[in-house]
């Protein structure tokens, strides 16, 4: 026992901020953090010198779900709507502590937190922090402490196009990310991110994938709207598509690392169709790995290692719009839908 709480009761402390651009009152923050822990106390404050009231504090299971249908109550782990206000006198803070303290389990058995604040009324363009402090604990099932909600998955491919202003919007460069994206190395780590509307991020796999991570090394810092299109077999479509986004706060995407998911496979249907990346028409980007599959297929060069490229769905991602260096990635990552675990 003593082990166990040795291992499972080690404190948590971390805070995030954002930048919102216009006027909100609702702000949501996805901290890193332990996938199974108890919160005991929650500050928010602001920046700006904007006096403040809170209306109510949710700590949620998964913000995205929760921010899709707010009817979705099995997301609320914690809720409190004792009004709070924060005034220059004060720091522009307000605390709530939690005794007992609440249980929450992340939704993917991922390392994330999210926290839904609501003040009573809208406030212009403030930069908000949000702190949270806590304790590490064990999972609900061991079934779940097991996971760490990844997918294997051999075929996963991450590419990305930079400058796609041709017909069909995949002109310009293509470079393979695969393997920074997926914690195993190798090259065009600088080019993983939106530094302009014309790029895009393609994820690929010969599984239909729906959830996947994005850990951001460089966050958004405008009001920018992901956009999410996958291939149908002659052009790329939206069609169907359904994103429930955990990066977003204050009413823009990629303000966080969190997940991505696509919540519409089923009115997608049979339009989602797997393709090889190789350049044909105006609409298909040349994956580098096809070129090289096709080069070992037609005896040109030898192969060191097996030359593989089947079909894959693909989806890409685009933002709406891009300020400063824009927004980039440390990892984009696979994710199993856990309350679906025979999926795969």
């Amino acid at each position: 026992m003593a082990i166990v709480y040795g291992s499972y009761a080690q404190t948590l402390d971390n805070f995030v901020s954002v930048q919102s651009v216009g006027s909100t009152d609702t702000f949501y923050f996805t901290i890193p953090w332990y996938k199974a822990s108890y919160i005991e106390h929650i500050n928010i404050w602001n920046s700006t010198s904007t006096n403040m009231t809170v209306d109510a504090v949710y700590v949620l299971g998964n913000a995205a779900h929760y921010r899709y249908d707010i009817t979705d109550l099995a997301h609320v782990m914690y809720f409190d709507d004792t009004n709070k206000t924060g005034k220059a006198q004060q720091g522009y803070f307000v605390n709530y502590s939690i005794n007992p303290a609440a249980y929450v389990e992340n939704l993917y058995g991922r390392n994330y937190l999210d926290i839904l604040v609501i003040t009573n009324a809208a406030i212009s363009s403030p930069k908000m922090f949000c702190q949270v402090v806590g304790r590490k604990n064990t999972n609900s099932t061991y079934e779940i402490a097991d996971r760490n909600g990844l997918v294997y998955d051999r075929s996963y491919r991450v590419l990305m196009g930079k400058n796609q202003t041709g017909a069909g919007g995949t002109g310009g460069t293509c470079y393979d990310i695969t393997g920074v994206m997926t914690r195993h190395g190798g090259a065009n780590a600088e080019q993983a991110g939106f530094a302009s509307t014309n790029d895009y991020v393609y994820i690929g796999s010969t599984k239909q994938l729906t959830h996947w991570e994005f850990k951001l090394s460089g966050a958004g810092q405008t009001n920018a709207t992901l956009n999410a299109q996958y291939w149908n077999g002659s052009t790329w479509s939206a069609a169907g598509v359904t994103i429930l986004d955990q990066t977003f706060s204050a009413g823009d995407t990629m303000r966080f690392s969190g997940i991505i998911e696509n919540d519409g496979l089923a009115a997608m249907g049979a339009s989602w169709k797997a393709t090889r990346m190789s350049g044909a028409g105006v609409s298909l980007l040349t994956d580098p790995n096809y070129t090289y599959v096709e080069a070992v297929n037609a005896g040109t060069i030898q192969a060191p290692t097996l030359a593989w490229d089947p079909a894959r769905y693909w989806m890409r991602f685009s933002v709406s719009k891009v300020v400063g260096t824009g927004v980039t990635f440390a990892n984009i990552l696979p994710i199993l839908e856990a309350y679906d675990n025979q999926r795969y």
